[in-house]
C-alpha cells in the first residue's frame, strides 16, 4: 500500500508559510520536527490552505505521506512513533471538521486510512498504548463521519472488519492479534459495525473450512451437554455466534491478548442483548449464547481458568443476573447446594466456584441473613457448605470457598457466627500449602478478612449502642434479645482475632515448615498494619487502616513470646523469612519512645538486642554460615532503628549520634577481620569471616531514609560520615586483593593458594565460600554507595566525590575483566551497571566521561586481552551491557553495537595455530548475545536485530568452530527475542505453533533471505564430499520456520530446501527437517502431502528415513486430532500406508528406515483400538496391505531374527532394535484387537526371554495406548505368565506394576463408597488375584536379609501385596490365622520401605500398597473396619500424610477420604453437621490427618480403648514409633501386638540435641514437611481422648502409664537441670535450637497428657499411678519456677503455666 501512495515533488516553500510546512522531507521525519509540527497544528493550517491552496495541499499531502512512512518504520523508538502518530491524528482530527474542502479531501483519503490502519495493526506491539488508542479513535471517527465524501468507505469498512476477523481466527500472524481484537471491540462498541452486519460479513466472507472446522476450535462439543440433561434435550450444534465466540475465546490462554479478547466477548454480547430482535438465547434452552462456548473453552484450556476468571467472567456476568444464575445451574449449582461431592478433576466444579467467587465480588451472590427480597436473582450459599470445601484437594476450589466466606461488597457487614466457626476450624490448614501462589491468594483474602472484621465490628458496636439507647428509653419486646445477639457476635469477632493472632505466633516456632513461617509472618504484617494494635504508630498502618473506620477494640500483638520468636527467625535459613521477621521487629512499639507504660515487655530491649547480636556473632565466627551472617546484619539494622528513634540516655563520650557509633563499631570489626585475612586468609576463614559486617553496613546504608536523614546532621558529623564511607571503600578494595587469587583462577572450585595448609576441618569449599561471599557482599555494599550516596561536589552533605566514581567503577571493571567464578559475575555486573548509570546522570563532566573511558577499556579487553578470557568471554559481556544500560538508545549505544558487529564480522587470520581465546570475534559475538538476551536493553536493541541476524548467519558459516559456536548462541538469543519466549514454548501446542508465533516476517524483511541462505549453504555442505561439513546453521533456520511458518513469498523454495534436508546424512537434521516440513502443511492437505512423500523416488536410505519420518509425524498429528474428536480420514491413511507396504518393508533392506513406517501404521491401529468405535475399520486395517507375504508373516519373521545374531530374513533385513520394537507392537495390536490373547501371551512370553528391552517397550505401550479394563482378566494371566517365564527383573517389575494398576482399577469399580460391593466384579477380581499370587511366589524373600534382583522389582511386589491381600480376604468378616500373619508382614514391609530415607519410588510403592488394601479397611456394610490387627496399617497410612513428597501425601489423603466417607455416607446426621468429607471428595493431607486421628480416637471406635493405640500415642509423643520398633520382617510369630513401651530417655535426646554443629554447610533433613512439634501436640490430643484405664485394656496399660510418666518426670528434670546450668536463655539461647525445642515440647505435651488422665484413675494400681501424676505436677512446678528466672522460651512457659 505504501508504494501506491503518491510521492509529490517538493520545492521551496513560500516564506510566508508556517514553519512546519518547511521541515525536512527525509524519511524518517525526525522526532524534533514531528514535535514542532504537533505544537503548531491549529488554525494556521486552514489559513495556509486558503492563502495558497494548491502549493500548500501538495506540501501537506507529502508531509502526511512522509509521516505515515515514518510511523510505519520498524527501527524507530516508541517515542518517535508516538510523535508521528500524534501528528497524523492531529491533522486528521482537525481536517475532518475543517471548513476548507481541500483539507477535508486530504484527510478522508481512503488509501491513507488503510495505510494508517495497517500501521495500527502491525506496529502496536512496538508503540505506546496511549498513542495507538488515539490512532484507533481517529480511524473510527473518520469511518463513521456522516460527512465522509467517499461512498467507498463502506467497502473499506467491510474490508477492515474482514481483516480483523481473519486475524482473530488465526489466518494472519503476529503482531496483529492484540491490536485486531482491540480494534474489533472498539468498532463494535462505537457502532462502526452492528452485530448483524458483523455476522453477515463473517458468513459471507468465510467458508466452512476456515470457520466451522478450524482446528483451533474446541472439538468435543457434546461433553458439556451430557453434564446438563435437565437443560438441554439434545446435543447442540453451535451456531454462527457461538462459533465466532469460540474463536475469540481461544485467545484467552495467551496472557498478553486475554484482556482484549475478554473485552471483545463482553462487548459483543452487551450489544447483542441490547438489540430488540436479537437471538441472545439458545433455542433449546434459556441459556445465553455465551454459556456453551465459554464452558467448552475452559474444558479445552483448564490451566487458564484463572485468566478466564479475571478477563471474561466479569464482563459476561454483568450483563444479566438471571443469565448468571442460569449459567451456574448449568454447572450443577443445585447439586452442590444439596450436598453432592466435588471431584478435583471436574473442570465444571472449578468453573462453578470461580464463577461464584466472581459473582460474590460483583454482588450477585448474597450471604445468609441478607435481605434478598428486592433481589430475585440473588444466590445464597450457606457457610457450612463452603466450609466443607476449605479442605478440598483442588486449590481453585479452596481459594474460591475462602473468598466466598470472606468477601462482601459491604465492608461493614459483620461475619456470622457460623462463618467464624468455619474459619477457625479450617483456616490454619491453608497456611502450610506448598504452592506459593496459593498462599499469596490466601494472604490477599485474609487482608480482606481484616478489613471486613474491622468494619463489621465497628458496625456492631454502633448497633449495640443504638439498641442500648433505645432500650434505656423504652422497653420493647425482643429488643433485649437483639442487644444480646449483637454483643455475642461482637465478642465472637474479638475472640476470633485473638485466636488467629495466637495461632500465628505459634506458627513461628522453630520447627515449623518454611511455608508456615512465611505465611504467618506476612499475615502478622497484615494484622499489625491493620491498626488492631493501637500502639503501632500511624505512619506504619495500611492506607485503609488510616481511614475513617477504626477498630473498636484493641489487641496487643507484640509480647515477649513474639519478640523472642522474631529474633530467633533472624537466622532462619530462608531469606524471605529473615526479611519479614526484621520488618516486624522494626514495627514493634517496643522500639518507639512513646511505648505505653502498661506494656508487659522487657524494659531494656537494647540490652536484649545487643545480647542477641553478641550470641549471633559468636555462632557466626564458628560456622561462617550465610544465614548467621544475614542474621547479624538484620540485627544491626534493627539496632540502628532503635538508635535512630531513641534519644541518647545520659552522658556519652562521643559527640556524634548513636548511629555513627554503631556503624563505627561494625566497620572496626570489619577492619580487624581484614587485617587477619591479610596475614593468613585461612585463619580468617575459620575465625573472622567478613560477610556479616559487610551485610550489616549494606542494610544500614540501603535504608530509604538514610541519606536524606544526613541533611539534619552537624558539619562535624557529616565529615565523619564521609570518612566512614572512605573507609568502607578502602575495605572493599582490600577484600578484593586477598580473594582474587581464588576467584580469578581458571578453576576456582578446587584452587588452593600457595603455602596453604588446610586442617582436617577445612577444605577448599570453605575457602571458596569465604572468598565468594566476601566479594559478593563487598560488591553489594559498593553498589549501594554508588547508587544512593549523595554527590554534590563541594557540599558538606556529599558522601561521594568524583574520585569515588572512578575508584568504584574501576574496581568493578577490573573484577569483571579478571573473575572466573560464574556466581561472582551476577553481583559485580549489577555494581558496574549502577556505576555506569549514576555516572551518566552526573552533572560533572569528569564523571560523565568515565563511561567513554570504560568503553575504550572494554574494547581493549576484547581485542588485546582475548587470550586471557574464556570461551564465554568471562565478564566482558557484563562490561558491555553495563555501559549500554546507561545510554539506552543513545549515540553511545549505536556506536557500541556497530563496533561489536564490525569486530564480530571481521575476517580471521589463519596464520599459525589459533586458540579459542585468541579470537576477539568470539567475545564480540558473546557481547551481542548478552545485549539481545537483556530485557532491560530490549527496546533499544530492537532496531539492530536485522543486522545482527546477518552477522549470526555469517558466523554460522565460519570454518572456525568457536566462531560457529558463538554464532549459534547469538542466533539462539535472537530467536528468543523474535518469539518472545525461550526454547520449548512451541511444544505447548505444536499444531498451532506457526499461527500463534509472535514473529512477523513483515517486521524483519531480511529474515527470509537469511533463512534461505542458511538452508542453501547447509544443503550444499551436505551434498559435498566433506563428511565433516558444518551443519550448525540449519538448526536455527529450521526452528524459526517450524515456530513461525514459512514466509509467504518464499514458501515453495523453503519447502524444497527442507525437503532436501530430509535426506541429510545426520539423523538429527533429518528428524528436525521432517518435523518442520510437517508444520508447513495446510489444513486439509495431509493425505495429499503423505502421497507426495511416498510416491517421489528416493535418492538413498537417508532420504527414505527422512521422508518416512515426516510421514510418521503427519500421521501422529492426524491421530491426535482424531482422538480429540476432529473428523480425520483414517481409512485414507491406512490405504496410503498399505500402498507403500511393498517398498517400505519388503523391498527395504534398512531396518532404521523401516521403523518410522511401522510406527505410522501402529499409530493408526492403536488409535482405532483405543477408540473402540471403529471395529470394522480396525479389522480391515491390516488387510489393506495387498502384497504377499502377509503383514503378520513379515512381523513374525522380523521378530525371529535375534539382534546381532548375524541371521537374516528372506528379505535380507537385519531386525534392528527399533524395528523389532515396532514389529512387536504391531503384533500386539493385531492380537489384542482380534481377542487372540493366547497368541499375545505366547508372543510376550517368548519375547521376554529373548529381548527384555523390546518386551519392556511393548508392555509400556500396551499400558499407555490400549484400554486395559475391558480385558483385565486376560491381561492379568498374560502378565502372570510373563513374570513366571522371564528372568529379567525389569520385565518382571513392569508386568507386576501393570497387574497392580489393573487390580486397583477393578477394585475401584467393584467397591462403591456408598453401596454394597459388585459381586460379579469381585469374583472376576478374585480369579485374577489367584493367578497373580501364584506368579508372586518365590519372587522376593521377605525375611532378613532381604534379597531381590532389583529395587524396581521390590517396589512392584510391594505395590501388589496390598491389593492381593485385600481381595483374597474380601469375603471374610473376621480375619484370623494366616491372614493375621500376612497383615503383620505387610505392615512390617511398609514400615521398612516407606521410611523417609528411602527414595521416592519405594515410598510411593508403599502408599500404593496401602491404596490397594482399601477394600480391607471396610466391613460388609461399608463402614470402616476397626480390627486391632489393622491399627498398624492405619498408622502407616497416617505416616504417608506427612511424607516429604506431595504426591505421596495426596495419595494417602485420597485413601483416608475413601475409607472414612463410607461412614459419612450412611450417617443419619444432617450434612451440615458432618465433619467428614462427602462421598468420594478429595481433601488435603492436613485435613485427612485430623480426620484419621478423630476416627481412631472416637468413642464409637474400638481403638479408643486399645492398648496398642495408647502405646503408639505415647511413643509418638516421645518422638518415636512403637510399631516401627516392634515390627520385624518375619512370616511367623510376629510380635507386632506386644504393647510394652521401650523409649529412648528424654535426657539422652536432650543431650544429643544440645550438641553443636559448626559445619559450614548444614545437612538438610530428609523430611522438610513434617513438623515434629505439631505432631507431638496432635498425638497428645489423641491420647487425651483415650481411656488408659479401660477394662478392655490389657494388663500392660498401667505399666505403660507408669513408664510414660517416669519418662516425663525424667524429661522435666533434665530440662530443669539444663536450664540451671545454661543460665539465661533468651533469643538465640539454648532453647532456640529446633531439636532442643522439639524435645522440650514433647516432654511438655506428655505432661499435659498425664495430668489430663489424673482424674479418672480408678484401677488396682491407682495409688501408684496417682503418685506418679503428683511427681509430674511437681516437676512441672519446678521447671516453671526455674524457667521464669532463666527466661525460658515463651512457648514452653505458656504451656507449662497452663498445666498448673
Amino acid at each position: 500500500m505504501a508504494d501506491s501512495l503518491p510521492k509529490p515533488v517538493m520545492g521551496e516553500g513560500n516564506p510566508s508559510q508556517p514553519k512546519w510546512l518547511s521541515v525536512g522531507r527525509s524519511i524518517p521525519v525526525s522526532e524534533d520536527d514531528l514535535r514542532l509540527i504537533s505544537k503548531e497544528i491549529g488554525p494556521n493550517i486552514e489559513n495556509a490552505l486558503e492563502s495558497d491552496s494548491e502549493m500548500t495541499k501538495k506540501q501537506l499531502d507529502g508531509l502526511l505521506n512522509d509521516t505515515l512512512e515514518t510511523a510505519g518504520l520498524l527501527n524507530i523508538t516508541p517515542n518517535h512513533r508516538t510523535a508521528a502518530c500524534n501528528v497524523l491524528c492531529g491533522f486528521l482530527d482537525k481536517g475532518k471538521v475543517s471548513r476548507v474542502h481541500e483539507f477535508r479531501l486530504i484527510c478522508f483519503d481512503l488509501r491513507r486510512w488503510e495505510k494508517l490502519f495497517s500501521i495500527y495493526l502491525e506496529r502496536s506491539n512496538n508503540a505506546k498504548i496511549k498513542s495507538m488508542r488515539q490512532v484507533l479513535t481517529t480511524l473510527t471517527s473518520l469511518i463513521v463521519d456522516s460527512q465522509n465524501p467517499f461512498s467507498e468507505s463502506s467497502i473499506v469498512r467491510e474490508d477492515a472488519i474482514t481483516r480483523l476477523v481473519r486475524i482473530m481466527i488465526g489466518q494472519e500472524l503476529f503482531p496483529r492479534w492484540k491490536a485486531a481484537l482491540q480494534a474489533l471491540e472498539f468498532f463494535i462498541s462505537k457502532e462502526v459495525v452492528s452485530i448483524k452486519e458483523l455476522l453477515d460479513i463473517v458468513s459471507a466472507r468465510f467458508d466452512d473450512a476456515s470457520i466451522y472446522n478450524s482446528e483451533r476450535l474446541a472439538t468435543n462439543q457434546s461433553k458439556h451437554v451430557e453434564s446438563a440433561p435437565h437443560l438441554i434435550e439434545s446435543k447442540p450444534n453451535f451456531n454462527l455466534i457461538e462459533i465466532f465466540i469460540l474463536h475469540a475465546l481461544t485467545w484467552i490462554p495467551h496472557l498478553d491478548v486475554a484482556p482484549a479478547a475478554g473485552h471483545l466477548v463482553s462487548t459483543f454480547f452487551k450489544k447483542l442483548r441490547a438489540q430488540k430482535d436479537s437471538n441472545y438465547y439458545r433455542s433449546d434452552s434459556h441459556l445465553p449464547l455465551w454459556a456453551f462456548p465459554l464452558q467448552e473453552s475452559i474444558r479445552k484450556y483448564p490451566e487458564s481458568l484463572e485468566t478466564f476468571k479475571h478477563h471474561v467472567f466479569p464482563g459476561l456476568f454483568s450483563i444479566s443476573g438471571s443469565d448468571y444464575v442460569s449459567f451456574l445451574k448449568y454447572l450443577h449449582l443445585d447439586d452442590f447446594l444439596s450436598g453432592a461431592s466435588v471431584e478435583e478433576e471436574d473442570v465444571g466444579a472449578s468453573t462453578l466456584f470461580s464463577a461464584l467467587e466472581v459473582g460474590k465480588e460483583m454482588g450477585l451472590v448474597s450471604e445468609p441473613g441478607d435481605d434478598i427480597r428486592s433481589k430475585p436473582d440473588a444466590l445464597v450459599v450457606p457457610g457450612h457448605v463452603l466450609g466443607q470445601l476449605l479442605d478440598h484437594a483442588s486449590p481453585t476450589i479452596r481459594i474460591a470457598a475462602l473468598s466466598l466466606l470472606v468477601m462482601s461488597l459491604a465492608t461493614t457487614k459483620p461475619f456470622t457466627n457460623e462463618t467464624l466457626a468455619v474459619l477457625r476450624r479450617n483456616l490454619m490448614n491453608l497456611h502450610g500449602d506448598t504452592d506459593a501462589r496459593f498462599r499469596n491468594e490466601v494472604l490477599s483474602t485474609i487482608k480482606r478478612l481484616f478489613d471486613r472484621a474491622r468494619g463489621g465490628a465497628a458496625n456492631l458496636k454502633r448497633e449495640i449502642d443504638r439498641l442500648s439507647k433505645q432500650q434505656a428509653k423504652k422497653w420493647e419486646e425482643g429488643r433485649e434479645t437483639s442487644v444480646a445477639r449483637a454483643k455475642a457476635l461482637f465478642e465472637s469477632h474479638i475472640e476470633f482475632m485473638c485466636w488467629y493472632i495466637n495461632c500465628l505466633k505459634f506458627e513461628l516456632r522453630s520447627t515449623a515448615s518454611y511455608q508456615r513461617h512465611s505465611t504467618a509472618l506476612k499475615a502478622l504484617l497484615l494484622v499489625v498494619r491493620s491498626g488492631l494494635d493501637s500502639t503501632i504508630s500511624k505512619q506504619n498502618l495500611a492506607k485503609l487502616a488510616q481511614g475513617d473506620i477504626k477498630w473498636v477494640f484493641n489487641v496487643e500483638i507484640f509480647d515477649p513470646l513474639l519478640i523472642r520468636a522474631l529474633l530467633d527467625l533472624l537466622v532462619d535459613p530462608f531469606e524471605d523469612v529473615r526479611d519479614a521477621a526484621a520488618k516486624l521487629l522494626k514495627l514493634t512499639p517496643l522500639l518507639s519512645l512513646d511505648r505505653p507504660a502498661s506494656s508487659s515487655t522487657p524494659e531494656s530491649l537494647n540490652f536484649d538486642l545487643w545480647t542477641h547480636l553478641q550470641r549471633n556473632e559468636n555462632i557466626f565466627q564458628r560456622t561462617g554460615r550465610a544465614d548467621h551472617a544475614d542474621g547479624i546484619a538484620r540485627t544491626n539494622e534493627v539496632i540502628f532503628e532503635v538508635s535512630r528513634l531513641s534519644s541518647p540516655q545520659g552522658s556519652t563520650a562521643s559527640k556524634f549520634s548513636p548511629e555513627v557509633e554503631q556503624v563505627e563499631r561494625i566497620l572496626a570489626k570489619l577492619e580487624e577481620s581484614i587485617a587477619v585475612a591479610k596475614t593468613n586468609v585461612l585463619n580468617a576463614v575459620s575465625e573472622s569471616p567478613v560477610h556479616g559486617q559487610l551485610a550489616s553496613l549494606r542494610y544500614i546504608l540501603d535504608r530509604s531514609d538514610f541519606y536524606s536523614s544526613l541533611n539534619s546532621r552537624s558539619a562535624d558529623e557529616l565529615q565523619y560520615w564521609k570518612k566512614l564511607h572512605r573507609r568502607m571503600i578502602d575495605a572493599c578494595n582490600a577484600i578484593w586483593h586477598f580473594v582474587k587469587g581464588v576467584l580469578c583462577n581458571d578453576s576456582p572450585e578446587g584452587h588452593v593458594p600457595e603455602d596453604a595448609e588446610f586442617d582436617s576441618d577445612m577444605g577448599t569449599k570453605d575457602l571458596l565460600s569465604y572468598s565468594w561471599r566476601a566479594l559478593k557482599e563487598s560488591s553489594s555494599l559498593l553498589r549501594i554507595i554508588i547508587s544512593k550516596a549523595t554527590h554534590v561536589p563541594g557540599a558538606a552533605v556529599s558522601m561521594l566525590e568524583n574520585k569515588g566514581f572512578e575508584e568504584i567503577g574501576g574496581l568493578s571493571f577490573i573484577q569483571l575483566a579478571d573473575l572466573r567464578h560464574r556466581g561472582a559475575f551476577s553481583t559485580v555486573s549489577l555494581t558496574f551497571s549502577a556505576c555506569c548509570i549514576r555516572s551518566s546522570k552526573s552533572k560533572e563532566p569528569e564523571v560523565r566521561q568515565l563511561l567513554t573511558i570504560w568503553y575504550k577499556n572494554a574494547l581493549f579487553c576484547i581485542r588485546d586481552k582475548a587470550s586471557t578470557t574464556t570461551r564465554r568471554s568471562a565478564g566482558i559481556p557484563s562490561l558491555i551491557t553495563g555501559i549500554l544500560s546507561a545510554d539506552l538508545g543513545g549515540e553511545l549505544f549505536r556506536q557500541v553495537v556497530k563496533d561489536l558487529q564490525a569486530i564480530g564480522g571481521a575476517a580471521v587470520s589463519t596464520d599459525g595455530e589459533m586458540q579459542e581465546g585468541d579470537l576477539p570475534q568470539v567475545h564480540a559475538l558473546n557481547c551481542l548475545k548478552d545485549i539481545f538476551k537483556s530485557a532491560k536493553l530490549g527496546p533499544s536493541s530492537e532496531p539492530y536485530v536485522p543486522e545482527t541476524m546477518d552477522l549470526a548467519a555469517a558466523s554460522l558459516g565460519s570454518s572456525i568452530w568457536p566462531i560457529r559456536n558463538c554464532g549459534m548462541m547469538l542466533f539462539r538469543a535472537i530467536i528468543d527475542r523474535l518469539f518472545g519466549t525461550s526454547e520449548g514454548w512451541d511444544q505447548i501446542d505444536s499444531e498451532q505453533t506457526s499461527r500463534l508465533s509472535k514473529l512477523s516476517y513483515h517486521s524483519y524483511p531480511n529474515l527470509p533471505r537469511i533463512l534461505i541462505k542458511l538452508l542453501e549453504q547447509r544443503s550444499a555442505a551436505q551434498a559435498s564430499e566433506n563428511s565433516g561439513a558444518s551443519v550448525e546453521g540449519v538448526f536455527p533456520a529450521l526452528e524459526i520456520i517450524r515456530r513461525a511458518g514459512a514466509p509467504k513469498n518464499e514458501a515453495n523454495l523453503i519447502r524444497e530446501l527442507i525437503w532436501n534436508h530430509m535426506g541429510s546424512k545426520l539423523w538429527h537434521v533429518r528428524e528436525m527437517a521432517a518435523q518442520t516440513y510437517c508444520s508447513l502443511i495446510e489444513a486439509g492437505q495431509h493425505l495429499e502431502t503423505i502421497e507426495g512423500l511416498l510416491e517421489k523416488p528416493f535418492e538413498d536410505q537417508n532420504a527414505v528415513h527422512g521422508r518416512l519420518t515426516c510421514v510418521r509425524n503427519i500421521v501422529e498429528r492426524q491421530i491426535l486430532q482424531f482422538e480429540k474428536g476432529v473428523q480425520v480420514d483414517v481409512r485414507g491413511l491406512s490405504l496410503l500406508l498399505g500402498d507403500f507396504y511393498q517398498a517400505a518393508v519388503l523391498d527395504n533392506i534398512c531396518p532404521y528406515s523401516k521403523s518410522p513406517y511401522m510406527d505410522a501404521v501402529n499409530l493408526v491401529a492403536a488409535a482405532l483400538a483405543r477408540s473402540g468405535n471403529h471395529p470394522r475399520l480396525l479389522e480391515n486395517l491390516f488387510r489393506d496391505f495387498p502384497t504377499r507375504p502377509t503383514f503378520q508373516d513379515t512381523l513374525d519373521a522380523l521378530l525371529r531374527v535375534r539382534v546381532g545374531g548375524g541371521l537374516r530374513s528372506r528379505h535380507g533385513a537385519i531386525a534392528g532394535p527399533l524395528l523389532r520394537r515396532a514389529a512387536a507392537w504391531s503384533l500386539t495390536i493385531i492380537y489384542y484387537s482380534r481377542g487372540q490373547f493366547s497368541n499375545l501371551k505366547n508372543l510376550l512370553s517368548t519375547l521376554s526371554q529373548e529381548d527384555p528391552d523390546t518386551t519392556c517397550a511393548t508392555l509400556t505401550q500396551l499400558r499407555a495406548r490400549l484400554p486395559h479394563t475391558e480385558f483385565a482378566r486376560e491381561l492379568c494371566f498374560i502378565y502372570s505368565d510373563i513374570v513366571a517365564s522371564t528372568s529379567s527383573p525389569s520385565v518382571k517389575a513392569l508386568a507386576l506394576g501393570h497387574c497392580a494398576d489393573l487390580l486397583l482399577h477393578q477394585s475401584s469399580s467393584a467397591f462403591s463408597p456408598s453401596s454394597s460391593a459388585n459381586p460379579k466384579a469381585l469374583n472376576e477380581m478374585t480369579s485374577n488375584s489367584q493367578s497373580i499370587t501364584q506368579a508372586l511366589s518365590g519372587l522376593v524373600q521377605w525375611t532378613p536379609p532381604i534379597q531381590a534382583a532389583s529395587p524396581s522389582l521390590i517396589d512392584a511386589e510391594l505395590r501388589l501385596r496390598g491389593i492381593l491381600l485385600a481381595l483374597q480376604n474380601k469375603d471374610k468378616d473376621v480375619w484370623a490365622g494366616d491372614t493375621n500373619t500376612k497383615v503383620s508382614v505387610l505392615h512390617a514391609m511398609l514400615r521398612l520401605f516407606a521410611n523417609e530415607r528411602n527414595d521416592f519410588s519405594t515410598r510411593y510403592a508403599g502408599v500404593s500398597s496401602i491404596e490397594g488394601f482399601k477394600p480391607g479397611f471396610r466391613n460388609f456394610d461399608q463402614s470402616p473396619r476397626t480390627s486391632p490387627l489393622l491399627l498398624a496399617l492405619y498408622i502407616a497410612l497416617y505416616d504417608t500424610l506427612n511424607d516429604d513428597d506431595e504426591e505421596i501425601r495426596e495419595k494417602g489423603a485420597e485413601v483416608v477420604a475413601w475409607i472414612l466417607n463410607s461412614s459419612s455416607s450412611t450417617s443419619a446426621k444432617p450434612k451440615s453437621t458432618q465433619l467428614q468429607p462427602q462421598a468420594q471428595s478429595l481433601i488435603i493431607p492436613p485435613a485427612a490427618s485430623s480426620l484419621l486421628m478423630d476416627f481412631l480416637s472416637t468413642p464409637l471406635s474400638s481403638y479408643a480403648i486399645s492398648p496398642l493405640l495408647l502405646a503408639e500415642g505415647m511413643s509418638r509423643v516421645a518422638g518415636q514409633r512403637y510399631f516401627t520398633a516392634r515390627s520385624q520382617l518375619s512370616h511367623s510369630s510376629p510380635n507386632i501386638m506386644d504393647p510394652k513401651l521401650n523409649l529412648v530417655r528424654a535426657e539422652s535426646s536432650l543431650a544429643d540435641a544440645l550438641k553443636e554443629d559448626d559445619s559450614l554447610f548444614v545437612e538438610e533433613k530428609q523430611n522438610l514437611y513434617i513438623d515434629e512439634v505439631r505432631e507431638a501436640e496432635a498425638w497428645a490430643e489423641l491420647l487425651m481422648r483415650l481411656d488408659p484405664t479401660s477394662s478392655s485394656a490389657s494388663n500392660s496399660s498401667p505399666e505403660n502409664f507408669a513408664y510414660f510418666a517416669k519418662w516425663i518426670v525424667d524429661g522435666l528434670s533434665a530440662l530443669t537441670e539444663t536450664s540451671k546450668q545454661r543460665g539465661m536463655d533468651g533469643p538465640l539461647g539454648w532453647t532456640a535450637k529446633p531439636d532442643v525445642f522439639t524435645v522440650g515440647m514433647r516432654v511438655i505435651c506428655g505432661a499435659k497428657v498425664i495430668l489430663s488422665w489424673s482424674a479418672p484413675i480408678q484401677v488396682a494400681k491407682a495409688t501408684e499411678m496417682n503418685a506418679l501424676v503428683g511427681e509430674v505436677r511437681d516437676a512441672v512446678q519446678l521447671l516453671v519456677e526455674t524457667g521464669r528466672k532463666a527466661a525460658l522460651h515463651g512457648m514452653w512457659m505458656e504451656r507449662l503455666e497452663a498445666l498448673l
